[in-house]
């Protein structure tokens, strides 16, 4: 390759840069996927009578466990999970559903080793080795009562201790007025519709999570009429349900979906979220569900917005009019 190069240093130069590109475009493409992407780095100090392999393969073992514990999937649970129980979490992951784990040396001499590591995970591995380590969680014999977190009639009542931030009401603009941004400030119009749950009850007021994210982008704006939206933005929370585990603690599991559809087409995107949380017996399982949920229709509803803003592009750019270049005389 070297003789090669020293032939034509121009033709080795594009191979380089083709393949740099490739990487790129590849890292882009996971990013957008169904996976969290890992990067990391640690040094070792290299001990007495110690391999040098044994040193780079704690290096090695430090960043992954890093890169891993540092995921945005992972940070999440430190709020539900002691530092031990997060810690067996990570590990799991790192042992059983890591995959394309690269390493590379960046610096060794007679003091440490130093690595850089790169990778992927499954957002869904995340959600099964959740399952996995909470099926392991002991549990009294006499706690076997498994609960759904139905909300009643009026769900707004039922989750009425989520915290008030979360219910403040963002103004849509009447019929009117969202003419009148559509025409003059190109944005897109949003109509939120109330939210689902799973017994078939619906909810205007816990649609404050979307709301915001919506109208705090400069690309959109929110309407009241569905009929004059752009994209229409239906959420559900599709289960919410407790386990017993002891007589200390207990677990929930939620899932949420954020549907965005464009209004008169089948075009439509969809995000789900899936967490199980553990708490404690003693705390107040409404206000649980209520933040769990905030955060999960958060999640799915940002990354929902990504793929409206993109598509909204899309549609403005084919919709431009098409200029037929004049012949010179």
């Amino acid at each position: 390759m070297k003789k090669f190069c020293s032939l034509s240093a121009f033709f080795c130069f594009l191979i380089v840069a083709f393949l740099a590109t490739t990487d790129f475009a590849l890292a882009e493409e996971l990013a957008d996927a169904n996976v969290e992407v890992l990067a990391g780095s640690a040094c070792e100090r290299i001990k007495t009578d110690e391999t040098l392999s044994s040193v780079r393969l704690r290096a090695i073992d430090k960043a992954t466990f890093d890169a891993v514990k540092n995921l945005s999937e992972i940070k999440e649970l430190e709020q539900y999970y002691s530092e031990h129980d997060l810690n067996v979490l990570v590990y799991s992951l790192v042992d059983n559903y890591i995959e394309d784990l690269n390493t590379k040396t960046t610096q060794q001499d007679d003091q440490k080793i130093c690595v850089d590591i790169s990778g992927y995970v499954q957002k869904d591995n995340i959600v099964l080795a959740q399952e996995e380590f909470l099926s392991t969680a002991p549990s009294d014999q006499n706690s076997t009562q498994n609960e759904d977190i139905q909300p009643e009639n009026t769900p707004d009542e039922t989750y009425s201790e989520m915290p008030s931030a979360a219910q403040t009401d963002i103004d849509a603009l009447d019929e009117e007025e969202a003419e009148t941004v559509a025409t003059n400030e190109n944005k897109k119009l949003i109509y939120i519709a109330p939210l689902e749950f799973f017994n078939n009850t619906k909810s205007k007021n816990l649609t404050a999570p979307l709301k915001n994210l919506f109208s705090e982008n400069s690309s959109f704006a929110l309407t009241e009429n569905e009929t004059r939206a752009d994209y229409n933005i239906v959420a559900k929370v599709l289960k919410a349900k407790v386990d017993a585990l002891n007589a200390q603690t207990k677990r929930l599991q939620m899932v949420v979906s954020v549907t965005a559809t464009q209004s008169g087409t089948d075009n439509s995107f969809t995000e789900h979220q899936n967490r199980f949380i553990l708490f404690e017996a003693k705390d107040d399982e409404q206000k649980v569900a209520a933040d769990l949920m905030n955060q999960l229709l958060t999640k799915a509803g940002k990354l929902v917005m990504k793929k409206v803003a993109r598509d909204a592009k899309i549609e403005n750019k084919s919709s431009e009019p098409f200029i037929t270049p004049k012949a010179s005389n």
